[in-house]
């Protein structure tokens, strides 16, 4: 028999997983945006197999994943144009690459 002294434990805090503001387990970071979009929440047929117990967001729109990959891979590739910019010579002086290094010709 339970004693009667003990209280009954308390809820978790925030919502539960499976309802409206928490489809899934991955969801819980999508206000802040620390999701990753679940990619198949959104597909035809069976949908996202995990409920809600999925690691990924079920609150993203669709297209989110592709978008995310496109702007990263955008940020990535104006970093390396700025890199190729900042080496090169400012002294006048051609870069040649040769086997053995880069050798600076006058």
């Amino acid at each position: 028999a339970a004693l009667p002294s003990e209280a009954p434990p308390a809820p978790p805090p925030g919502p539960a997983p499976g309802c409206p503001e928490l489809p899934s387990v991955g969801s819980a970071g999508h206000d802040a945006g620390n999701c990753k979009p679940c990619a198949f929440v959104h597909t035809s047929g069976r949908g996202c197999t995990s409920g809600a117990w999925c690691q990924f967001c079920h609150l993203c729109d669709v297209g989110e994943k592709k978008r995310r990959r496109r702007e990263k891979g955008e940020m990535f590739r104006a970093v390396r144009k700025e890199l190729k910019e900042r080496s090169r010579p400012t002294d006048g002086k051609e870069i040649q690459g040769s086997r053995r290094g880069v050798v600076a010709v006058d």
